[in-house]
């Protein structure tokens, strides 16, 4: 019976090792299509979730001044080291009933003028302002462009870039579209390692330039979308690693080590200087972007 018991007991161990060197050499090898199909796993992090975690339950804002409130965003007042600090997360929501009232992550007019409420807020209390993004993209329907989405967008940009209180920006899964940038836009960017950032997504993209849904994995890989490409373009400032096997399947302990690094940037952020020098420091972040430069042939 004991020497049973020992072979069953090595077996299990000799298993286990297989399953996490296996484990390693798949996560090791993704294409960027793999990656953008793991930020968008079900079982990942959600925003509000995210923030709860890492800032207490939240004191909740609700609604825009306007026409109503949007559940894709959730907005509140938490608490770092005893410090008020204003949070912004995505929600998509787990069941089904309740990712069709969240709209299933895609914020309307109202989410985005819900979070331009929340940072005139954290202005005037001089509170740092951090989001939690992960958002396919703002809903495109019909009653959206009634209330004017593109014109809410650019109204939250606008305030982004303008706000005299430190702002950081987490991509946690998804980061779609306009909508994921009018809500990241911040001092600081930083980026679960599974998760992307892009104008458009695969599929529109392989729709638009080869009216071809099967290059879908084609345009994962030409936009450009990863962390690490991201971190290249000095648009991202630090990826914060995941378990080996996603922040699916290990969603405490990433959310740990995010922590570590959201510490770290607030720490920093609170430590960089007066209104003037953050603003200056943001505008000069911006307009780096898209910066590049021309190789000529050398002549023969």
């Amino acid at each position: 019976m004991g020497q049973n018991h020992e072979d069953a007991t090595q077996e299990y161990r000799d298993a286990f090792s297989q399953r996490e060197r296996l484990r390693h050499t798949v996560y090791g090898a993704l294409s960027a299509w793999d990656r953008v199909q793991l930020a968008r796993h079900s079982n990942r992090p959600q925003g509000h979730e995210a923030a709860a975690a890492l800032f207490g339950e939240l004191d909740p804002v609700r609604g825009d001044r306007a026409c109503g409130d949007d559940d894709a965003i959730v907005t509140g007042i938490g608490r770092w080291r005893n410090q008020a600090v204003a949070v912004i997360g995505c929600a998509r929501g787990r069941s089904q009933r309740d990712a069709r009232k969240r709209n299933f992550g895609m914020p309307s007019p109202s989410g985005f003028r819900k979070v331009i409420n929340l940072l005139d807020f954290a202005e005037r209390h001089q509170m740092p302002v951090i989001s939690f993004v992960d958002t396919p993209g703002a809903y495109p329907g019909v009653e959206s462009e009634r209330q004017c989405i593109a014109g809410a967008i650019s109204r939250l940009l606008w305030k982004q870039a303008d706000v005299n209180t430190p702002t950081l920006g987490v991509i946690l899964g998804e980061g779609g579209s306009g909508g994921a940038l009018a809500l990241a836009m911040a001092d600081r960017m930083i980026m679960m390692e599974n998760a992307y950032f892009s104008v458009i997504s695969p599929e529109a993209c392989a729709s638009i330039l080869w009216r071809d849904g099967a290059k879908t994995a084609v345009a994962a890989s030409s936009l450009g979308l990863l962390p690490e490409d991201l971190l290249r373009f000095g648009i991202v400032d630090e990826i914060v690693s995941e378990p080996k096997g996603g922040a699916h399947r290990y969603p405490v302990e990433a959310l740990c080590r995010l922590r570590e690094v959201v510490d770290r940037h607030l720490d920093q952020l609170l430590a960089s200087g007066e209104e003037s020098d953050r603003r200056q420091q943001r505008y000069q972040k911006f307009r780096a972007y898209g910066t590049y430069a021309t190789k000529t042939e050398e002549s023969p």
